[in-house]
């Protein structure tokens, strides 16, 4: 199940943000990702999936603690960057579990 809520801010970058609530990580765009003075880390274990163009990738690096703004309130993000058109970000279940995270869709 998707949700696409709309664009908020990434280290004071506006994207695209998809809430996925089958994906056990977040992501960004490559294109996000360049944009960050912060240094990247290293995935403890690579992941190696295939990309919705059927494209296999394998993701090493992830971008902790980047600050995702929402509503005025500030929360702290893991990034794993991955090939995505355009600043797009997707949130995956690895955040929105241990930040109690109530989507209302009413």
């Amino acid at each position: 199940m998707y949700s696409v809520l709309g664009l908020f801010h990434v280290n004071c970058i506006s994207a695209l943000v998809l809430f996925d609530f089958g994906a056990t990580r977040s992501f960004e765009s490559l294109a996000l990702s360049k944009r960050f003075a912060e240094s990247s880390g290293t995935l403890d274990c690579p992941l190696e999936f295939k990309s919705t163009d059927d494209l296999s990738v394998c993701a090493s690096k992830v971008y902790r603690d980047c600050v995702l703004r929402m509503c005025g309130v500030r929360y702290l993000v893991g990034f794993v960057p991955i090939p995505l058109r355009r600043n797009k970000v997707i949130i995956g279940i690895d955040w929105l579990s241990p930040n109690g995270v109530v989507i209302d869709c009413e």
